[in-house]
């Protein structure tokens, strides 16, 4: 039998789909549920399952397998997007989610998304449209639109998620299954209906799901289409025992090697990529070891925007890690000349081979400018590991602790060395700081607090010092806040605190995810971000400059 690729679009009764396909294929023949993967990734990692259902990451130009039946389900916008809030709200409320959709109710979620671009709440035409182009440059929404079109032609079976039963009966005739009930999962609960919107709620609707209302009707049109094919052929073809075969044909499948690709305007270009192990040296690294990726690119025209990326694959071309110097905080700005970036961090990837691959862009993605692309321009092995406090692949860092939950519960510990290892730590003590120099930078809007709702906020820190912050131990240096009301009374004192995940270097940064608990009452309000070195000082008693200090008005 050929096997399944089943393009999961979010809130389209994908649960219930990928339940038949496990059914019908057992448990065992079917991928997990997979989120947030490039498709590429998942079809390597899942390609002996016969079936691979989830929600893909597609790159403009990304193709469907071609030796796979690729099928997928969309759904009415308007009832989509209320299933996704409503979701997102009453089902999901515990998870880390836009704060908007916690705090507004309907009305005051769609004014505020009627602000925003049209195509940002358009989520089908979103991840459909980079199978209809192989575009490089940013697309407009119509002509994100024409390639959302063209990409169900891609599929082989499009199903509509008000008609999964009929859907279900079509891939019963395709594969020759036995048909068996179709169970729906999944389901909003205390989620508004359509037909009890709003005219203006629904005039909103309308407005922001343009495209996609129009694309909806195209999908409609091709199941329609799809569905009398098989009831005009599934008679016939049925009595003579062969399996009904609708496949389309799509491009041609890639060559067993693909070319590593190589482009852009050359304003600026990569001249060396190199990757050195703080202790294995060049193109060698453990894992547990501090490395260093350089790249030595020369600019041969003034940019005034410059944003460097990396991206490390393994050796079946599946990305292990990636960022950029614009997610990491920084845009460059270059008059012509040679330079050398550097990316440091601690090695995580397990033993093997890789290559990294390199992008000098203009914004955030290099659909709005690419100075120069280039794959597999430095390969490493990691070849040992540094550290033995661990099984397994991948390092990660493990805290463990024993809390006594009965009143006759009573424990005791003592410190263990493991046969293979020759030293052990139980800590350090961490010397008061002198120098309290630092910048801290919010990485995106502060604009969003309500009452009741801790926030997260991505920080960009920078030690501006001569001395290291030490995260761990006797008197680490953590992040933290104090709320002020707007005629600088002190209201809350000592807020909530941030650890950071690594020691930060005499001239170092980091980002750090910093949780923020707003006052328990309306008003307006100074909010002052600070480090502080636990048990010695706040970094803003000793230099007020270094604080983060933002207007909030809390409603």
């Amino acid at each position: 039998m050929q096997k399944i690729l089943h393009f999961h679009i979010p809130k389209t009764g994908g649960i219930a789909i990928r339940q038949y396909l496990i059914e019908q294929l057992g448990e065992q023949c079917v991928s997990p549920s997979v989120l947030g993967n490039r498709l590429s990734d998942a079809l390597l990692r899942w390609r002996d399952m016969r079936a691979i259902s989830g929600h893909f990451s597609l790159y403009q130009g990304d193709q469907l397998p071609v030796d796979r039946c690729n099928i997928t389900v969309l759904r009415n916008p308007i009832d989509r997007f209320l299933s996704q809030y409503f979701f997102e709200k009453s089902d999901n409320a515990d998870r880390l989610l836009d704060a908007k959709v916690h705090a507004l109710d309907l009305d005051d979620y769609l004014e505020n998304l009627s602000i925003d671009k049209p195509e940002a709440v358009s989520c089908q035409m979103g991840m459909l449209y980079p199978l209809g182009t192989s575009s490089r440059t940013e697309l407009s929404t119509n002509e994100k639109y024409e390639a959302a079109v063209r990409s169900l032609e891609l599929f082989e079976l499009v199903g509509i998620q008000d008609e999964l039963d009929d859907f279900s009966s079509m891939l019963d005739a395709r594969f020759s299954w036995k048909p068996v009930p179709l169970r729906f999962k999944n389901v909003a609960s205390q989620r508004l209906p359509s037909s009890a919107l709003s005219a203006s709620q629904q005039s909103k609707l309308n407005y922001l799901l343009e495209c996609e209302l129009e694309l909806y009707q195209q999908a409609k049109a091709r199941f329609k289409q799809l569905r009398r094919n098989f009831i005009r052929t599934s008679v016939s073809m049925l009595d003579k025992g062969m399996p009904l075969d609708h496949r389309r044909q799509t491009a041609a499948a890639p060559t067993a090697i693909e070319q590593a690709r190589d482009f852009g305007d050359r304003r600026c270009s990569v001249l060396q990529v190199s990757v050195e192990g703080e202790i294995s040296g060049a193109n060698h690294v453990m894992v547990g070891e501090h490395c260093n990726i350089s790249i030595s690119f020369k600019v041969d025209q003034s940019i005034d925007e410059l944003n460097i990326g990396i991206a490390i694959k393994d050796e079946q071309g599946s990305l292990i890690f990636g960022t950029n110097t614009m997610l990491l905080g920084n845009v460059y700005a270059v008059i012509p000349g040679e330079y050398c970036a550097s990316f440091q961090m601690l090695n995580r990837a397990p033993i093997g081979r890789y290559v990294v691959d390199v992008a000098l862009v203009r914004s955030e993605t290099h659909y709005q400018g690419c100075y120069h692309w280039l794959e597999k321009a430095a390969s490493f092995q990691v070849h040992e590991t540094a550290a033995a406090y661990f099984e397994g692949q991948i390092l990660m860092d493990a805290n463990v602790e024993l809390v006594a939950m009965s009143p006759s519960a009573s424990w005791s510990s003592i410190t263990h060395v493991p046969s293979n290892s020759v030293m052990r730590s139980l800590g350090r003590n961490n010397k008061p700081l002198s120098e309290f120099a630092s910048k801290i930078t919010p990485m995106c809007s502060m604009d969003q607090f309500y009452l009741g709702l801790d926030v997260f906020v991505p920080m960009h820190i920078s030690n501006i010092s001569g001395e290291t912050w030490n995260a761990f131990g006797q008197q680490p240096v953590t992040l933290s806040y104090r709320w002020l009301t707007k005629d600088n009374e002190v209201i809350i004192s000592d807020g909530l605190r941030t650890r950071l995940p690594t020691d930060v270097p005499a001239g170092g940064s980091i980002i750090v995810p910093m949780k923020i608990r707003p006052p328990s009452k309306s008003g307006e309000f100074q909010l002052v971000l600070s480090l502080v070195q636990e048990s010695v000082a706040w970094f803003v008693d000793k230099a007020p400059q270094t604080a983060h200090i933002t207007q909030i008005n809390l409603a």
